[in-house]
């Protein structure tokens, strides 16, 4: 059994019946005459749908019975409709590129490159990067505000009493598996996931080996 025609192929065959034909068709008809073409009758109407849809076929309902065709005329007047609106596109940005051109020279004018405006160009210009300096300096100023610091001291003594509380903690679990169930330590610490040196602060090992 030999491949279907595509989607394209479909819209095609029947444009082409529509206009070689010169006159309006029924559905029905025109399913029939699609059929002998190769366009399976059953997808007639999608297609004439989505041909009507992009203004490529023309409809009209006649009575109870809705009629299509597509006159070859029709192509012309699309492509002097797209003409048109192009041309009045072109002319309404032509229109714009003007005015914009007008207010470039009026703001020239204005604004005249002389030696007195370079200058203050270049202040400002300097002007800008002195104040991204300063910027930065008082950012820095900020990070050793008397206030910043004392926030992070407080911080660090908050986290070294969770520390001990955990340590604590994490003791009595210790002293309770071994009166408990009798494990060793070393069960006891593989199990914790804890090292030997458990016992000793962190913060305490850093400061002893700083020294």
């Amino acid at each position: 059994m030999g491949k279907g025609l595509s989607a394209e192929d479909k819209r095609k065959t029947v444009l082409q019946l529509l206009r070689s034909s010169k006159r309006p068709y029924t559905l029905k008809d025109l399913e029939k005459l699609a059929a002998k073409a190769g366009v399976v009758q059953n997808t007639v109407k999608d297609v004439v749908q989505g041909l009507e849809q992009d203004g490529l076929v023309d409809m009209d309902k006649i009575g109870s019975t809705n009629w299509f065709w597509s006159f070859p005329s029709k192509d012309a007047a699309a492509r002097r409709t797209k003409l048109r609106q192009t041309q009045e596109r072109v002319t309404s940005l032509e229109a714009e590129i003007a005015q914009l051109k007008e207010r470039r020279d009026e703001l020239e004018r204005d604004r005249p490159q002389n030696e007195e405006r370079r200058r203050a160009l270049a202040e400002l210009a300097a002007l800008q990067a002195q104040r991204k300096d300063l910027d930065a300096r008082l950012e820095l100023a900020r990070a050793n505000d008397p206030e910043t610091v004392r926030k992070m001291q407080r911080a660090v003594e908050e986290a070294k009493r969770a520390a001990e509380r955990w340590t604590d903690n994490t003791f009595a679990l210790m002293d309770w598996l071994k009166k408990s169930h009798g494990m060793p330590k070393q069960d006891i610490l593989r199990q914790l996931d804890v090292t030997d040196d458990f016992e000793v602060p962190v913060y305490v090992a850093k400061a002893a080996g700083g020294r």
